[in-house]
Parts: structure tokens; sequence; C-alpha cells
């Protein structure tokens, strides 16, 4: 009994490896050359998107499933919100919280003159109180947007020059203060001169707005500069990198 079930296995054996062979020797030959070519395999049908199981019937007649094909994991690229508060220690974070809060001081100046006339668009030419309205609202939201970008980092997700950008942007709104600021100035000039009936305490508001409008387009000036000189330094760091790398191709 013991010597029949052990020529039974090495039966048994000898069929599975006969079959693992022609099933390999399928793979490569057509119906002609092998007849046990069954046609192309399914997997080469299968999508990225899909998944296929076959039914493997077991000596116990109890099927079981096995994956032919599992689609492949794409790597996603993500963005790391993080909060950075060294930002504020850095000298353009300094400069653009100072802005900030100059240009919220500014507008409340603004907004709570004229008071007594029943409200600043009341005065006087009033197109120049608009125009400077503009400016602060203006810059007091990019100021914003921007400082809030680069506390959480959100500014690293896009591939910009952004010194470059700083300087050429605040240097417009350094621009713009100064003729907002400067139709301010104007605009309380020829109150006193041309007696209009405003208030001397709407005057000296305006003359409050005059200063601090003067001082956010020093703070935003600043900021240029600093854009600017951190700009220069990176392009000279460019520059010579490229002469070196030239250097190395011509060796």
């Amino acid at each position: 009994m013991d010597n029949s079930d052990d020529r039974r296995q090495e039966t048994n054996a000898g069929d599975e490896i006969q079959r693992e062979l022609s099933e390999s020797d399928s793979a490569s030959c057509t119906s002609i050359s092998n007849p046990y070519y069954d046609g192309p395999s399914r997997e080469d049908e299968l999508t990225d998107a899909e998944s296929a199981e076959i039914q493997v019937q077991t000596p116990d007649g109890q099927g079981t499933s096995r994956a032919l094909y599992r689609p492949p994991i794409k790597n996603n690229e993500m963005v790391v919100v993080a909060l950075d508060l060294g930002y504020l220690k850095t000298c353009i974070g300094f400069l653009r919280l100072i802005q900030l809060i100059l240009t919220c001081i500014t507008l409340m100046c603004l907004v709570v003159a004229g008071h007594q006339e029943g409200g600043l668009l009341n005065l006087p030419l009033d197109w120049h109180f608009r125009t400077m309205l503009f400016v602060l609202v203006l810059t007091l939201l990019t100021s914003l947007v921007f400082l809030v970008a680069n506390l959480t980092s959100l500014i690293d997700a896009l591939a910009v020059e952004w010194n470059l950008v700083d300087m050429v942007l605040y240097s417009v709104f350094a621009f713009l203060y100064l003729v907002g600021t400067s139709l301010v100035a104007s605009a309380f000039d020829f109150y006193q001169k041309m007696n209009t009936g405003v208030s001397e305490q709407t005057i000296q508001q305006l003359i409050i707005v005059v200063i601090m409008g003067y001082i956010c387009m020093v703070a935003y000036g600043l900021t240029a500069f600093v854009s600017y000189r951190q700009w220069r330094i990176q392009y000279r760091l460019y520059q010579r990198r490229k002469l070196l790398e030239e250097d190395e191709i011509d060796l």
C-alpha cells in the first residue's frame, strides 16, 4: 500500500510538472505547433482601471478566486500645509506684517474722517478719497494673502520667481500710495484755501491719513527694495553656476 501511494504521488507530481511545462510553452507558441495553446492571455486585455479574477477549482470541488491583475498605484503629488511662524522673523516677513498693520490703521483713519459733514464721500473732491480707498483695500488684501501664503508654505507650491514678483508688485503699490496720498493732501489743502466749510477736525483727520499714507509708501518701497536685493543675489548665483557648468563641458 505504501509503495502504491508513493507511485501515485510521483505520477501526480510528474503530471503537474508536465502541465506547467505545457502551459509555459503555450505562452510563446501558436495553436498549430502547440495543442495546448488557447489564445492570448486575458491579462493583456485588462486596463489600468480594471481588476480581474479567475475561478480555480480545488480537488474538493470548491472554487477559489485568484487575482490575475491589479492596477498600479500612482504616486500623486501632495502639498503639505504647515504653519511657519519663523517667516515673521525674516526681513520680508516683518515688513509684510508692518504693512498689514499700517494699512489697517490708515484705512480706519480715512473711514472715520468727515463724520461731522455726513461722511467722507459727502465732502468736496470725494473722488480723491475713493482713489485712496481703492489703494488701501487692494494693498490690504494683497498683503494679507501673501502673508498667509508664506506662513502656511502654500507659496512654495507654485514654481514662480517670487522675489521678482514682489519687486514689481510692491513697486507698483508704492507708486499707488504716492498718488493716493497726494490726492488726499491736495483735498484738505483745497479745503483750507477755499473755505469750503469743512470742519477743522476733519482736516486734522485727513492730515493723519496723509502721514500714514506716506509711511505705508515707504514700507512698500522697502519691500520692493529688499526683494530686488534678494533677486539680484539669486541671479548672480545662477550666472556663476552657469559659467561653472560651461567650464565643465569644455573640459
